[in-house]
């Protein structure tokens, strides 16, 4: 058996678990010890018989990105992230994120060929509790190109933000009927958004329209008409736009 990389399970072979769900193959999942000097060996018993409690349920198929992003299309803001966030999630988390749906929803995910689901393996053989999932290697290839989309947006925000505080902060005086003390307190909020460690898309794009339109001399006859101006929709920014006083 090829030997694998000291961070990747050593499978050995496949585990005919009567409840296996349909388009999976369950592996045993065999423990490793090493040896100084030595390449990764399977641990065994006294008795020379194999450690094998768990098994990883794996895709039958080739990973396919379409399917994934099929299935992704249907989910909650924010799933997306949830799962390619991290190289493996604790079962727990996972049934505290997706509640009743997290066991179908997950079968359908290995079967995109993104994740490996790892169970116990019951005493009369047959499949158990979930314990974790593990991203693939296609998973990760997935998981990098969403890092990448993420940081370019994100530098893509900083720099709007940047434009917004240049921009209030080069007013040669304030426009009519906006208090100095209004411009003070919009940089504030600018630099805040700036140093928060996970961006607030909505609250960004408020701010820096807000900050446009004062640039520009832009005025509205009511918050849901500055709303419409900037995204098409009156109530796009409803939550937030009542703290805002000095934009119609």
């Amino acid at each position: 058996m090829v030997n694998t990389p000291t961070n990747q399970p050593r499978h050995g072979p496949v585990a005919h678990l009567p409840n296996t769900p349909p388009g999976l193959t369950a592996r045993f999942v065999q423990r490793t010890r090493r040896q100084q000097d030595r390449p990764l060996r399977s641990a065994r018993t006294r008795r020379t018989r194999l450690r094998d409690t768990h098994v990883d349920l794996q895709s039958n198929t080739p990973p396919d990105p379409a399917v994934f992003d099929r299935l992704l299309a249907s989910c909650r803001h924010g799933d997306r992230n949830f799962i390619l966030g991290a190289s493996s999630r604790i079962w727990t988390t996972v049934k505290t994120r997706f509640g009743d749906e997290a066991w179908p929803f997950t079968i359908d995910l290995i079967r995109t060929g993104i994740i490996t689901l790892r169970c116990e393996v019951t005493g009369d053989l047959t499949l158990g509790t979930p314990t974790r999932w593990s991203l693939t290697a296609a998973g990760r290839g997935h998981a990098r190109l969403h890092q990448e989309a993420r940081d370019a947006q994100n530098q893509r925000l900083t720099h709007a933000l940047e434009r917004a505080r240049a921009g209030i902060g080069n007013l040669p005086t304030p426009p009519e009927g906006i208090a100095q003390d209004d411009l003070e307190r919009l940089d504030e909020a600018l630099t805040r958004e700036m140093d928060r460690p996970v961006p607030a898309h909505k609250r960004i794009a408020l701010l820096t329209a807000l900050a446009d339109d004062l640039c520009h001399g832009t005025r509205h006859t009511s918050t849901r008409a500055f709303s419409l101006a900037h995204t098409r929709d009156t109530k796009t920014w409803d939550d937030a736009l009542g703290r805002v006083q000095f934009v119609v």
